[in-house]
C-alpha cells in the first residue's frame, strides 16, 4: 500500500511539474508578444507620417468637409443606405480591401468608421496588408469607441500628411517574427493578443 501511494505521489509531482513548465512557457511567450507589440508601436512612432495628400485627395477631402450631406461623418453602421452619396460610394465599401479593413476594425477594436474617413484612407490602402497596418495605427492612436471622421483624420491621425510607401514597407518588415515563435506565421500583426490594450 505504501509503495502504491508513493507511485501515485510521484505521478502527481510529474504532472504538476509538467503543468508548471507549460504555464511558464505560455507566460514567457505572452510577455514576448506584448513586448513586440510595444516595439511595433515604437516603430510606427519612429515613422512620422508626413507625406502630403495628392491634389485629388485634397480636393476629395475638402469637398466632403464642406458638404452639407451628413453622410460623410456618421458611423457607417448607422448611415442612410438610401442617401445618394452613400449609393455612389457603395462600390468602395464592397471592395475586398475595404471589407478587410472594416472587418479588422470591427473585430479587433471598438472604433467606428465614417464614410468620409474611409474614402480618404482608401487612397492609401492598396492591399490588405497596408489596410491592416492602418487599422492597427488607428487602434493605438485613438481612444476606445472613437468615431473616425474627416476631422479625426486631419487633426488626430495625419495632421502633417500620410505614411509613405517606404514607411509602410519598413513598418511591415518590423512586425515580422519567426514562425517558430508563434507557431506557423511570420506576421505578428495577425495575432489578436497584440491588438489588446487599455484603450481598445
Amino acid at each position: 500500500m505504501v509503495k502504491l501511494e508513493l507511485l501515485i505521489l510521484i505521478s502527481l509531482l510529474k504532472i504538476i511539474h509538467k503543468f508548471c513548465n507549460k504555464s511558464n512557457l505560455v507566460s514567457y511567450n505572452q510577455k514576448n508578444i506584448i513586448m513586440n507589440r510595444q516595439e511595433l508601436i515604437d516603430i510606427f512612432n519612429q515613422h512620422f507620417p508626413n507625406t502630403p495628400m495628392t491634389e485629388d485627395e485634397t480636393m476629395a477631402y475638402m469637398n466632403m468637409l464642406m458638404s452639407q450631406d451628413p453622410i460623410f461623418d456618421v458611423n457607417l453602421d448607422e448611415a442612410d443606405k438610401e442617401d445618394q452619396n452613400y449609393k455612389h460610394f457603395k462600390p468602395l465599401l464592397d471592395e475586398f480591401i475595404s471589407k478587410v479593413f472594416l472587418k479588422r476594425l470591427e473585430v479587433m477594436t471598438s472604433l467606428k468608421m465614417s464614410l468620409g474617413a474611409l474614402i480618404i484612407l482608401s487612397f492609401h490602402m492598396p492591399n490588405p496588408a497596408v489596410a491592416i497596418m492602418h487599422c492597427f495605427y488607428l487602434s493605438y492612436k485613438l481612444p476606445a469607441n472613437t468615431l473616425v471622421t474627416l476631422k479625426v483624420i486631419s487633426e488626430k491621425l495625419f495632421p502633417w500628411g500620410m505614411f509613405s510607401d517606404k514607411q509602410l514597407n519598413d513598418i511591415w518588415d518590423a512586425q515580422k517574427v519567426s514562425s517558430s515563435e508563434f507557431g506557423g506565421t511570420d506576421n505578428m500583426i495577425d495575432y489578436p493578443i497584440v491588438w489588446k490594450n487599455d484603450s481598445n
